[in-house]
């Protein structure tokens, strides 16, 4: 097949590139693959065309950040799909705000990803009010890329739910895919002790210490400021322990400020984006990773998986895709593969992180359950089949 996938690509880091440019990889050697992305600030800009290997990329101008984004990349990608709509078979955009290009071209068949709830997040985050023009068009766009699509990929189950409740989809063509991982990167490295204290000190981080692992954004929807409030707590007892966490954005510099204010910045490393090799290890340092979004728009959950895929201890907010994936790791394992709690509670994090430190090996145990659980489940190769599998049924629906 000739494929065209718009959405978020290199350089962008994130989800919803982390998603697209494993299914490129997945399927460049049997397939011929074009993507179109958007420029976005603080990345590298005008590189225009360019070639990912075999990959055609192209990366669209954006000419006014933070000011009419979703009406640019409408816009921008639409223009450059039709362009190549000549040498491609089917299109597959990661968004309503890419889909475009089906409206008018309506010979091909088109596949929508839905990564999370576009309308619902931007409420969440007090960008619009429910009433406003804006919330409104993008609840019709949604709605219309979905009457549009040939077939709709949902990450999350209950994503899925909504899309046909809510958008009024039909069920028959909705697709639960998830995200996946790669086993052979994201695994448990026996480190010796040498090689431990090198990554340890390479952070900062004291040789003796407890490891809590954080590496989502700090917007408030993820939740980091309850783990700050739980540090209060556990240096009561655990006077070893320290906070590391991943990433940057423009949130950080408040969670400093939080941090200072409780007392525990200097418990915590700050050691801003890594790469994805500096990341695994980290997984493989650390003592327990948390995962605490504090609303349902958290449709899967990349960075849990990839922990788990690592066998480290869990612990996750019961909201949205963890809620989902530890519920299903559960189910098909027998036992918790990972420890859900309450959103927004400073006291659970801190009772959660006190059992798996007081049960060393359930702690393990539990690791080694969750690696399992992610092997049967959430593979690149898993996702890619499945979906090819959705591609033929759009492309044998759109032929009808």
């Amino acid at each position: 097949m000739r494929i065209l996938m718009i959405g978020w690509y290199k350089p962008q880091v994130g989800g919803g590139s982390h998603v697209i440019q494993n299914l490129v990889n997945q399927f460049k050697n049997e397939h011929k693959i074009y993507v179109i992305n958007m420029e976005e600030k603080g990345l590298p800009t005008g590189l225009g065309h360019w070639k990912d290997g075999n990959v055609d990329v192209y990366q669209e101008k954006m000419f006014y950040f933070k000011r009419y984004t979703q009406i640019q990349t409408y816009l921008q990608t639409t223009k450059r799909a039709l362009l190549l709509s000549n040498k491609v078979d089917i299109y597959h955009v990661h968004g309503p705000f890419f889909a475009g290009v089906g409206f008018i071209d309506k010979r091909k068949p088109l596949i929508s990803t839905f990564h999370g709830y576009p309308s619902l997040e931007t409420l969440s985050s007090d960008r619009v009010k429910p009433d406003s023009i804006e919330f409104k068009f993008m609840r019709w766009v949604e709605k219309k890329t979905v009457e549009r699509a040939d077939a709709v990929i949902a990450v999350g189950k209950t994503l899925r739910k909504w899309i046909i409740e809510e958008l009024g989809a039909e069920p028959d063509k909705v697709f639960y895919v998830p995200n996946g991982i790669d086993p052979e990167v994201f695994k448990p490295i026996n480190f010796n002790e040498k090689e431990r204290r090198e990554v340890k000190r390479k952070y900062k981080i004291p040789e003796d210490s407890i490891i809590l692992l954080f590496t989502k954004h700090f917007t408030p929807r993820y939740g980091i400021r309850y783990i700050l409030k739980s540090l209060r707590f556990l240096l009561k007892t655990q006077k070893k322990i320290y906070l590391v966490a991943t990433n940057d954005d423009e949130y950080l510099p408040k969670i400093k400020n939080l941090a200072r204010d409780l007392n525990v910045y200097n418990r915590c490393i700050f050691t801003g984006r890594l790469p994805l090799q500096e990341l695994v290890k980290l997984y493989n340092v650390a003592d327990i990773f948390l995962h605490t979004s504090i609303n349902e728009q958290e449709t899967f959950g990349i960075s849990l998986i990839e922990a788990m895929a690592c066998e480290l201890p869990v612990i996750a907010t019961a909201v949205g895709g963890p809620k989902e994936i530890l519920e299903e790791g559960k189910k098909q394992m027998g036992k918790d593969v990972g420890i859900l709690i309450p959103p927004k509670d400073p006291e659970a994090i801190s009772q959660a992180i006190i059992y798996l430190l007081e049960h060393p090996k359930e702690a393990r145990e539990m690791g080694k359950r969750a690696r399992e659980f992610v092997l049967k489940n959430y593979t690149w190769d898993m996702v890619a089949k499945k979906t090819l599998d959705v591609y033929r049924y759009a492309i044998e629906k759109h032929q009808r």
